[in-house]
């Protein structure tokens, strides 16, 4: 970082991947005054790809947790995160979920994060 050149005003920027609500998430974490909650699977999953990538594992604790409370309002995306991840203990918390609906009516934007083999493995089940 300290090799990266300086723009011309002086002031060291460093570009980021993350997505600024992702980066929120975390800083507010590591200053505990006001950590918001994360309801939606697929901020989970960028919070736990960036806390996973910068080495934060008190954000991984409580992003993983997070995880775990979607899985009934949304089992399919939970298990793909979950798979993604390699969170094993939630993946068949979340697979199991899944058997209280027809696998036709769900759907998820995370659905692609699971391998064939995974998707294979919950569609057996049914």
């Amino acid at each position: 970082m300290f090799t990266l050149p300086t723009p011309e005003a002086g002031v060291p920027i460093v570009d980021l991947t993350e997505d600024s609500h992702t980066i929120d998430f975390i800083l507010r974490c590591c200053y505990p005054a006001n950590v918001p909650t994360l309801t939606e699977v697929t901020e989970i999953k960028h919070v736990l790809s960036a806390s996973r990538k910068y080495e934060i594992q008190p954000v991984i604790d409580s992003a993983k947790a997070a995880l775990e409370g979607c899985i009934e309002q949304d089992p399919l995306g939970v298990f793909a995160v979950a798979c993604q991840m390699e969170f094993p203990d939630i993946c068949r918390k979340a697979a199991k979920q899944t058997l209280q609906h027809a696998l036709a009516d769900l759907d998820s934007p995370e659905l692609p994060l699971a391998s064939t083999v995974q998707f294979h493995t919950l569609d057996m089940h049914f």
